[in-house]
């Protein structure tokens, strides 16, 4: 565009929107009417940055969309990236989520398999985000599953220079096309719209069912430590970064709804201070519960809220519908996090416990067992489940009623990264209840 304006251009002017619109209608000239993506009868288009141009406004969109209307029989669907900030189309896209984790906006989700640009000789400044044998996709795809957007986007399909491709390659052969076949079928799957409640684990790897970390930075940064038989997430105030966690409620579960909600928070009972939650409530985005007051007892316990008017229409920072703040810069404590539940209607039964798994470090074709503890409050079975369910891991039951997970990798399951697996405990209640445990797995060469 600057090649042909002269500079960037000013998309005000009547120049400035001709060649912006000579290039999406050149596109949709050439690609068979039979093959085009549409969303609501509208030709599906991306514009990447607002940087490349000098300046724009809602009648540039506005004056494009009539005039495509005219040439095509309909307007475009128009997903802006974020940076177009002073107008409103369709909808809009994060880019650079192939470096920085998934992201969503509204109804659509960004997201890609990892980064690395050291190959490129003229940037000074290198960035790497290791793909970890597919891991960091899956976990990508798992949070696209989760937040109910409509339309996915995938960065990239072949940015070879910045290893941000999925096509076939000679390096990972099929592998991140059939992954990409893969987290679409678990995306088109997953349907929370009828389900009575969804909720997260809040570890090094949140365990995501219709419930979902909004960002892990600024002021919505935390990390995660051990502590009492699991993990806790707490704010990460070092630097002032942070005093929240933000938590995305599933478009499909509740959108932009008056609705009645119940949120029960899995909190770490150490100190006298206190924490909150405020959520995204009919008459303000940051609505604020009572604060939880500590009592200092050493142990997990939860709390659960009624929130009468919880509206979750992504109003609060990131896209967020709530998060969970712990007054630290009043009171100088640390609160930590486990699990978060989202109920339709008053929670019966209670939820199961599974003890938390350390990492393990495995020599090929050696058995290893590792106890599984569970526990549920209101006395009923538990279930254990694998996800994924490796070939080399299993549950066993033994004579005195104990279980265990079994690893015997070969040599062929050898490998420089470690491979990630979760535990499922789930209970036989109803609704069925489920806690999760996520741990390393590094088998030696």
């Amino acid at each position: 565009m600057e090649l042909q304006y002269g500079g960037k251009p000013d998309l005000r002017t009547s120049r400035g929107r001709s060649l912006l619109y000579k290039m999406i209608s050149d596109f949709w000239s050439i690609v068979p009417a039979s093959l085009w993506a549409v969303v609501d009868g509208k030709p599906l288009t991306f514009i990447y940055s607002a940087d490349l141009v000098r300046d724009y406004n809602q009648w540039t969109f506005d004056i494009i969309s009539k005039r495509f209307q005219g040439e095509f029989g309909a307007p475009p669907y128009f997903v802006l990236e974020a940076s177009w900030e002073k107008v409103r189309t369709s909808g809009a896209f994060v880019w650079g989520v192939a470096l920085n984790g998934p992201r969503t906006m509204g109804r659509i989700g960004s997201l890609g398999p990892g980064y690395d640009d050291r190959a490129v000789s003229e940037r000074p400044d290198k960035s790497v985000r290791d793909r970890e044998h597919g891991d960091v996709y899956k976990a990508a795809w798992d949070e696209i599953a989760t937040s109910g957007v409509r339309i996915a986007t995938i960065e990239t399909w072949n940015e070879w220079h910045e290893a941000t491709e999925v096509a076939p390659s000679i390096e990972y052969g099929r592998r991140f096309l059939d992954m990409t076949a893969e987290g679409i079928r678990r995306w088109k799957e997953a349907d929370f719209s009828k389900t009575s409640y969804v909720w997260t684990d809040l570890g090094r790897f949140p365990y995501l069912r219709g419930l979902r970390p909004a960002l892990r930075a600024q002021d919505g940064a935390w990390r995660v430590r051990n502590l009492g038989n699991r993990e806790g997430a707490y704010p990460e105030h070092a630097g002032k970064l942070s005093g929240f966690i933000y938590l995305d409620v599933g478009n499909e579960f509740i959108y932009a709804a008056p609705s009645e909600v119940w949120v029960t928070v899995e909190y770490y009972d150490g100190g006298t201070d206190g924490w909150y939650l405020e959520y995204d409530g009919v008459p303000n985005p940051y609505t604020k519960t009572e604060t939880v007051p500590l009592t200092d007892t050493k142990k997990w316990r939860r709390k659960t809220f009624l929130l009468p008017d919880a509206f979750y229409d992504g109003r609060q920072n990131y896209g967020a519908d709530f998060r969970i703040g712990d007054d630290f810069a009043a009171d100088k404590r640390i609160n930590y996090f486990g699990r978060v539940w989202i109920w339709k209607s008053a929670p019966s039964n209670k939820q199961p416990a599974l003890i938390r798994i350390e990492d393990v470090e495995l020599v090929p074709n050696i058995i290893v067992e590792i106890p599984l503890i569970t526990s549920d409050p209101d006395g009923r079975a538990v279930g254990l489940t694998l996800d994924p369910p490796f070939r080399f891991a299993k549950i066993l039951a033994k004579t005195d009623g104990s279980r265990v997970l079994q690893l015997h990798p070969g040599s062929n399951e050898s490998r420089h990264l470690p491979y990630r697996l979760t535990v499922l405990a789930t209970d036989t209640g109803t609704p069925a209840l489920s806690d999760a445990a996520t741990f390393l797995i590094k088998v030696k060469f």
